[in-house]
C-alpha cells in the first residue's frame, strides 16, 4: 500500500497538506507539475538538487564574473519528467573515430540497453529515448516528496502547474520572461525585496533579462504621460507572490501564468501562511509584451506591505511586551498598531523601528510620552528615526545605571 503524505515524517502540517495537493495532481498522470526555487534561500543548492536525483536548471544566465548571482537567482526543477541518464561509460571511451565493426557492436550494446531500461519501465529508454512524457505517478510521488524534503519550511519555492502540452522549453522561456517587470518610472519607492530596480543591480538584471527586453526597459504609455522601469522580479519568492498576484488585473495575471494554468505557493505566516493557490483565468487574452505594473497596483502592495509589518509588529510585541496588548485580540491589535504608526508618521517617523519603538513608548506611557514640549521639540529637529533611537538608547543606559545603583 503506498504511503500517504499525512505519513510522511519531518514535515510540518502546512507541508503535509501541500504533498497531499501535489501527489493528488500527480496521480491524475494528466498535468506536468514544475517548481521554482529561490536559490538565495538555500546554500548550494544546485548540488543538492543533483543529490535529491532531481532536474533542474537555472533560470538566471551567467552575465558577469559572479558566479553568485546564478546561483542566488531561481531554479527551475521538472518533477514530471525522468531526468536525462548520463551517457554510458562504455559509448564515451571512444577516442578515435571507431570502425564498422565497432560501431555496430556499440549499437548493439546500446540496444540492449535501451531495451532493459523499457522493460523495467523507463519509457526514455536510459535516456536515450525522447523523455517528454509524463512519467509514473510514483516516480513523480517520489521527486515531489525529495523537493519538499530539500525546502525543509521554508518559504522559497512556487510550484507550475500546467497540461501535459506545457514543455520544460516553454516554461522555462515563460519564467525566463518574467524574471523582469515593468513599473511606473515615477514612483514611491517599494519597500523591500519584491520589486527592485535594475539600475542598481548591475549583474543581477543582466543575467536575469532578455536582450529583446532591453529596448523596453523605458516604455511609453502611448500618450507620453507614463514611462516605465524594468525590475527585477523574484517570482520564485512566495511571500513576493503573495504580494502581488492578488493586486493584478485578469489580463496581467494570464501574463504572469503564461502556459501554466496554476501556481501553488506557501508564504510566510506574516502573509497569510497556509497554502495559497492563483489559477489563470479563462477566456482572458494576456497582456501583451513584459508584465507591466500600474500606480494602483503598486499602492495595493504597498497597502498589503503595511499591513504584513502590523502583523510582525504584534507578534513581536505578543512575546516581548504582552502587557501592552493585553485584552486585545488581533483584530484590535492591528488597529492598536495602525493608530500608532498613524502617529508616528505626523512627527516625522518613516521606519519599522521607529514605528516599533515609538508604538513601544506610547503604550507604555498611556500616550503621555509625546505630551512632553522637549521631546516633540527634539524629534523635529532632524532625523526623527535617528533621534527616536538616541532617546531609546539613552532611557535603556539610564535604566542600567539605576539597577546598579
Amino acid at each position: 500500500m503506498a504511503e500517504t503524505a499525512d505519513e510522511k515524517a519531518g514535515l510540518s502540517v502546512i507541508w503535509q497538506a501541500f504533498l497531499a495537493r501535489l501527489f493528488e495532481i500527480a496521480d491524475g498522470g494528466d498535468q506536468r507539475i514544475y517548481a521554482v526555487m529561490d536559490g538565495v534561500r538555500f546554500g548550494g543548492l544546485p548540488s543538492r538538487l543533483s543529490a535529491a536525483g532531481l532536474s533542474h536548471r537555472p533560470l538566471y544566465r551567467q552575465a558577469g564574473m559572479d558566479t553568485a548571482v546564478v546561483l542566488g537567482g531561481p531554479w527551475l526543477v521538472s518533477l514530471s519528467m525522468a531526468p536525462p541518464a548520463p551517457v554510458s561509460q562504455n559509448a564515451a571511451d571512444h577516442s578515435a573515430e571507431p570502425g564498422d565493426e565497432e560501431l555496430a557492436a556499440l549499437a548493439e550494446r546500446l540496444s540492449a540497453e535501451m531495451a532493459e531500461a523499457v522493460a523495467n519501465g523507463d519509457e526514455s529508454g536510459g535516456g536515450m529515448l525522447p523523455a517528454d512524457e509524463i512519467d509514473r505517478p510514483e516516480r513523480v510521488r517520489s521527486r515531489i516528496e525529495a523537493l519538499l524534503e530539500l525546502v525543509e519550511d521554508k518559504p522559497g519555492v512556487v510550484f507550475w502547474i500546467g497540461d501535459r502540452s506545457m514543455a520544460e522549453e516553454e516554461i522555462y522561456r515563460h519564467l525566463r520572461g518574467i524574471n523582469r517587470i515593468l513599473l511606473p518610472l515615477e514612483r514611491d519607492a517599494v519597500a523591500g525585496s519584491a520589486l527592485s530596480g535594475a539600475s542598481a543591480e548591475g549583474e543581477i538584471a543582466l543575467a536575469a533579462g532578455e536582450p529583446d527586453q532591453e529596448a523596453s526597459s523605458i516604455d511609453a504609455d502611448g500618450d507620453g504621460k507614463e514611462r516605465y522601469e524594468a525590475v527585477v522580479f523574484r517570482h520564485a519568492d512566495p511571500n513576493v507572490i503573495m504580494q502581488v498576484f492578488p493586486t493584478l488585473s485578469p489580463e496581467q495575471v494570464a501574463r504572469l501564468m503564461g502556459p501554466a494554468e496554476q501556481i501553488f505557493f506557501a508564504p510566510a505566516a506574516e502573509w497569510g501562511g497556509s497554502i495559497k493557490r492563483g489559477r489563470r483565468p479563462q477566456d482572458v487574452a494576456a497582456e501583451k509584451g513584459m508584465l507591466r505594473l500600474t500606480r494602483l497596483t503598486i499602492e495595493a502592495i504597498g497597502e498589503s506591505r503595511l499591513q504584513a509589518s502590523r502583523h510582525r509588529r504584534v507578534a513581536v510585541f505578543r512575546r516581548s511586551a504582552p502587557h501592552l496588548l493585553q485584552d486585545m485580540d488581533d483584530r484590535e491589535a492591528l488597529i492598536f498598531m495602525e493608530r500608532h504608526e498613524m502617529q508616528a508618521r505626523a512627527h516625522g517617523l518613516k521606519t519599522e523601528r521607529g514605528f516599533f519603538q515609538w508604538t513601544y513608548l506610547m503604550g507604555a506611557s498611556d500616550g503621555k510620552f509625546i505630551e512632553s514640549a522637549d521631546i516633540r521639540a527634539h524629534l523635529k529637529g532632524g532625523n526623527a528615526d535617528a533621534r527616536l533611537n538616541d532617546m531609546m538608547r539613552l532611557m535603556a543606559n539610564a535604566a542600567k545605571e539605576g539597577i546598579r545603583a
